[in-house]
């Protein structure tokens, strides 16, 4: 296909890390820096029924801070421990993408106080349908964003966030996100 290779044109070509190349092998070389959680490779359903947990995890590691796409769905979750240096979640917007847990547990753990990477959470919503203690925790020496998100912890026992303060403060960051809380459920909470 023309487009793909030239756009017709016999010296049409585009920038890829420096290097004049055409769309196709600038695509190609850009593997692993765009992941589909539901891709056949890592599985996730997104029916809301399905433990997508295992899924959601390699996707994550396969990325290696590039972006983990969630199309519309609910992601059903146990625990999930994320370790990497840079996490990048992006979904197709609050109420389409949604990590759903229904243990009673910590929904999501930010782990790995050694390094200051970023995590980022772009266009998802994050509940529970059981009782879930929290949200998330994030571990001292954290960087997290979220934008567009919806933070549902109205099933929550003890705080939507928790920060971890003990070694270093945690930096969180909130642009146009939505939060509900229930009867026991506080905000954010740090640690000291």
């Amino acid at each position: 296909d023309k487009w793909i290779t030239s756009a017709g044109a016999s010296n049409w070509q585009v920038l890829f890390n420096g290097v004049a190349t055409n769309l196709q092998a600038a695509l190609a070389g850009a593997t692993g820096f765009f992941v589909n959680v539901k891709d056949s490779t890592y599985g996730a359903v997104g029916d809301g029924v399905t433990d997508d947990t295992t899924a959601i995890l390699a996707a994550t590691t396969a990325a290696a801070g590039g972006i983990v796409f969630f199309p519309a769905g609910t992601y059903k979750i146990t625990a999930l421990t994320l370790t990497g240096v840079n996490v990048n979640w992006l979904g197709s917007g609050a109420g389409a993408s949604i990590i759903s847990g229904t243990t009673s547990a910590t929904l999501i753990f930010l782990s790995n106080n050694t390094n200051t990477g970023w995590k980022n959470f772009t266009g998802l919503s994050f509940t529970s349908s059981g009782s879930y203690n929290r949200l998330f925790v994030l571990e001292e020496t954290q960087n997290v964003t979220f934008t567009r998100c919806a933070l549902d912890a109205t099933n929550c026992t003890s705080d939507a966030i928790t920060c971890s303060a003990v070694a270093g403060l945690s930096k969180y960051l909130f642009t146009d996100c939505d939060f509900t809380f229930g009867a026991t459920a506080r905000g954010i909470y740090n640690q000291a």
